[in-house]
């Protein structure tokens, strides 16, 4: 068996009672550990309800635990299982070196599939009615019976204090070690949008706020709510301070029993959607005291089973996972993996182990620049979900890359870092608008920008990051852009995308402001490319050597077709800017990318108009994609020119002809990790990977000869390695280069 303890990284085991076998004597905790073939932190029963607590008699004696508790959603397969064996099987765990925790959903479990119903709380409505309310005055008790655990109940009582009490009393007689609170306690069930617009929220709503809330309907208060972004505004932080008071009550009375407590996120959500969809502050939560908020990258649950899913791939999360850690970073992130779900009909580890490995090494080896200029993991471990159905070689496939993705020791992550400024956040939370951060950086990412860590601007002064990258900071101050002009004129490349308001920025991007056009085309300027890619090839990418071009280099300046798409915006006028893709509108020509180059060893400066939003798609569950509707999100010849253009003006330290990149260094001597993906790809991918430098060595894991992952070709030169990388999978490369010759 592996070491029990994780001193790099923390694991949370979810599961169900399936996992065990209550006719051992030990309760086959021995066979399930040597099965997973390492000792979680802590082991949660995860798919539970409210009323498991609620309905606690308080006697541990033979009688059965209802066998929805026992097996997820009821599925037929499990044992029957008696309060004192529930007993008996924590005390098991303590014995084997591991916590057990409870878990419970915001919501009875309803599924059609197998005529599962948990009616408790349903019969005792006129006592606990806490089902949300949605902005149509329905109720959402006969569908998915999701609460809202920050209501009060008809008795006056707080819901928040009910559950408590009970909660600690049931943790208590069962000598369990704490609460994982599941999916609707971190955001409910719904988005802020549509619900919970229950009149006991309006009513603490207008407490806190001091404002009367118009309407004689649920409908028309739920409209002057939210339609109305300056009410929405508040609206908003109506809830974030409503979470953030539950959290704290939750960590207080939690603790002071000794119980720890651990929480879901807002449905996949970063810092800037969280707030937006589900009236969550990640630094409230934080400031709360919970010991971990567990983030739902599971691309290989939603992400291919249809729902909101493109955020939920690997490069919408690790804009999430960078950036909530920039905003946050005291918040203790575990990443939520999706590993099996049998009730569900999702086995992750067995039907996309190619993704798997991917996000493995990818997603935990993402940072975020403190302030004393170190690179520090986003994660600092990992819940999987769940730990029921996979055998022992699924788990040492598992296991074999997070000890990696959480271990290899970071000295720097390279290239563009996107910037994370509490102003742009506070300006766009006070005016009720979502900051569209996540969506620009997934489609830049996907496109090949080697983006992989994130900086607060507040931290700015001790960075040593290749480049910036600011994604539509609306808000920005001259504080924070007098900085980056800083670290700029020390050699660090600035992007902007998007919408920008702050006129020092616009200047020093040699730009200037225009009225807002639509875009009726876009306009190459392809000798300007030439001209640019020819400056660059010498200066940064070391295509000439010797007066020779190296042989079999793949050129970063593929063939570009592309045309107008909304996307693309016409904001700004060029002036010293050299433009590289102009926008036609209203018969002139504005800035869609732009470089400025700058004297004395200062970086480049970028700026590309195309910006993306939030993917609009239909209610979770519902929305099923197709490949038609998928091909039309994926980024197009543009996107790829910019993406190449931020790899270069931030560092370029090493690139690729194709797909997805990423860049960290891990060791003094130089050596780097290089992660190179195949996302949204139903082909295999065929890239060529080359650096600046000429290379002193390379090598890739050795597990990776031996599974789905790609393949390094041995015909390389000095500056270049050509790999493959199947479809949805990755190639993993740890190369040294030489010390330049002098």
């Amino acid at each position: 068996m592996r070491e029990l303890k994780h001193p790099e990284y923390h694991i949370l085991d979810s599961l169900d009672l399936r996992a065990f076998d209550n006719r051992e004597k030990d309760y086959g905790v021995s066979g399930y550990l040597n099965r997973l073939g390492f000792i979680p932190d802590a082991i949660t029963l995860l798919e539970c309800s409210v009323e498991q607590v609620h309905s606690w008699n308080g006697v541990v004696d033979n009688s059965t635990v209802p066998y929805l508790w026992t097996s997820e959603r009821e599925m037929p397969g499990g044992n029957v299982w008696s309060q004192r064996q529930l007993y008996g099987l924590v005390e098991e765990l303590h014995r084997a070196g591991t916590k057990f925790y409870f878990g419970a959903l915001a919501q009875p479990n309803i599924h059609d599939e197998y005529n599962t119903r948990a009616n408790w709380l349903m019969e005792r409505a006129d006592e606990y009615d806490i089902f949300i309310m949605t902005r149509d005055g329905g109720t959402l008790r006969n569908s998915t019976g999701s609460i809202n655990p920050l209501r009060r109940m008809p008795d006056g009582r707080w819901y928040e204090d009910v559950f408590l009490e009970d909660l600690i009393r049931y943790l208590t007689d069962f000598n369990m070690d704490g609460f994982l609170a599941g999916d609707g306690w971190c955001g409910l069930g719904v988005m802020l949008k549509d619900g919970d617009f229950h009149p006991d929220m309006i009513d603490q709503f207008e407490s806190w706020s001091g404002i009367e809330v118009e309407g004689n309907s649920t409908a028309e208060q739920a409209s002057f709510l939210w339609d109305d972004p300056r009410n929405r505004s508040l609206w908003m932080k109506f809830y974030a301070q409503r979470w953030a008071s539950f959290y704290r009550k939750m960590k207080r009375g939690l603790a002071e029993h000794g119980k720890d407590f651990v929480a879901m996120d807002p449905w996949a959500r970063g810092a800037v959607d969280a707030i937006y969809d589900y009236g969550v502050d990640y630094r409230l939560i934080a400031e709360s005291g919970v010991g971990a908020v567990c983030i739902q990258a599971r691309e290989e649950n939603w992400g291919h089973r249809g729902g909101e899913w493109l955020y939920v791939w690997e490069p919408g999360e690790l804009v999430n996972f960078t950036t909530s850690r920039a905003y946050a970073p005291d918040l203790h992130l575990y990443w939520a993996v999706a590993t099996c779900n049998a009730p569900e009909h999702w086995i992750a580890a067995k039907d996309m182990p190619n993704a798997l490995e991917r996000q493995s090494l990818s997603l935990p080896s993402a940072t975020f620049i403190d302030g004393q200029g170190k690179y520090i993991r986003a994660a600092e471990g990992l819940q999987f979900i769940f730990g029921t159905d996979l055998e022992r070689r699924d788990w040492d496939f598992l296991k074999t890359r997070w000890d990696i993705g959480f271990t290899e020791p970071i000295q720097k992550t390279h290239g563009p870092v996107i910037v994370f400024s509490d102003s742009v956040y506070q300006y766009h939370l006070d005016r009720g608008i979502r900051w569209e951060l996540t969506a620009p950086g997934l489609k830049a990412i996907m496109a090949g920008a080697s983006i992989h860590c994130a900086v607060n601007s507040r931290n700015l002064k001790n960075s040593d990051a290749d480049g910036y990258v600011l994604i539509n900071p609306l808000g920005i101050t001259d504080e924070e852009v007098r900085l980056l002009l800083e670290k700029n004129g020390q050699g660090a490349g600035i992007v902007v995308i998007g919408e920008v308001d702050n006129e020092l920025l616009i200047r020093e991007l040699g730009l200037e402001k225009a009225e807002r056009a639509v875009a009726e085309g876009l306009v190459l300027e392809d000798e300007n490319i030439e001209k640019l890619w020819k400056g660059i090839d010498s200066d940064s990418l070391a295509c000439v050597k010797d007066g020779r071009f190296v042989e079999q280099v793949v050129s970063v300046r593929p063939a570009y077709d592309t045309a107008a798409r909304e996307e693309d915006l016409a904001l700004l006028k060029p002036l010293e800017a050299q433009v590289l893709v102009g926008i036609r509108a209203a018969g002139e020509i504005y800035a869609g990318t732009t470089v400025r180059k700058t004297a004395g060893g200062a970086g480049m400066r970028m700026y590309t108009s195309r910006s993306y939003e939030w993917p609009k798609t239909l209610a979770r569950w519902n929305f099923k994609f197709t490949m038609k509707s998928f091909a039309r999100q994926l980024p197009d010849d543009l996107d790829r020119l910019n993406a190449h253009l931020m790899n270069v003006v931030c560092g370029n330290i090493a690139h690729a002809s194709e797909g997805q990149i990423y860049v960290y260094r891990t060791r003094a001597d130089g050596t780097l990790h290089v992660g190179l993906g195949n996302m949204g790809n139903m082909f295999y991918g065929k890239p060529v990977l080359y650096t600046p430098d000429e290379i002193c060595f390379h090598d890739d894991y050795p597990f990776q000869r031996y599974t789905p992952a790609g393949y390094i070709h041995f015909d390389t030169t000095p500056h270049t390695i050509k790999v493959e990388v199947p479809p949805l999978g990755s190639t993993h490369v740890k190369l040294r280069r030489r010390e330049k010759q002098r």
